[in-house]
């Protein structure tokens, strides 16, 4: 179980340190994370923030990946 919980953390530290280098990468005029998560619930909304993050990673080299749409309380129900 430590070895799993250790992991995990390395795995989320990782995604927390590549979101940061994202969020880096921005213009200083985009959207704060607060704006893009409520924009989130318009699926039209959510459409463009898809776009503009697939854009984000394409620049930066990351070619392969998708986005799942998941529970408001996914993360929550993992612990």
């Amino acid at each position: 179980m430590e070895a799993a919980l250790a992991e995990l953390e390395r795995r989320q530290t990782g995604i927390l340190e590549r979101i940061s280098k994202l969020e880096r990468s921005l213009p200083p005029d985009a959207p704060t994370t607060t704006a893009v998560v409520s924009a989130i619930s318009n699926s039209a909304a959510f459409c463009d923030i898809e776009a503009r993050l697939s854009n984000i990673l394409r620049s930066n080299g990351v070619n392969n990946f998708s986005f799942r749409k998941v529970p408001s309380d996914y993360y929550d129900c993992l612990m």
